[in-house]
């Protein structure tokens, strides 16, 4: 559904499933794709078996992600913290440095 443009369909079969950390990136993606930021962190971050930030799934691209959503929520400060543990990550995710830029930090 996701890849077919149906992102709200999405959400509905992936609230169902078991939240491993693929299903929890991909209904992250998706609230984030339809402007339900809070939806979003909350995918990402809600793993009642480990405490916040213990396991971003997906990685950098995890962290990326819980970037954009702070960064558009107006939390410039902890999207700049979450910008620089993707590249940590994976130092070659230049959407990631390009979003420091746009924050004006002096890391890009």
């Amino acid at each position: 559904f996701y890849r077919s443009g149906q992102p709200k369909r999405a959400i509905a079969l992936l609230r169902d499933m078991p939240r491993t950390e693929e299903a929890r990136y991909l209904l992250a993606v998706c609230h984030f794709e339809i402007g339900q930021l809070e939806a979003a962190e909350s995918a990402l971050l809600n793993d009642k078996r480990l405490g916040p930030l213990q396991n971003v799934p997906n990685g950098a691209a995890g962290y990326y992600l819980l970037g954009q959503i702070c960064h558009r929520s107006g939390r410039s400060k902890q999207a700049i913290s979450h910008y620089r543990k993707a590249l940590e990550l994976n130092p070659l995710l230049f959407c990631a440095w390009e979003s420091l830029c746009t924050l004006g930090t002096r890391s890009c």
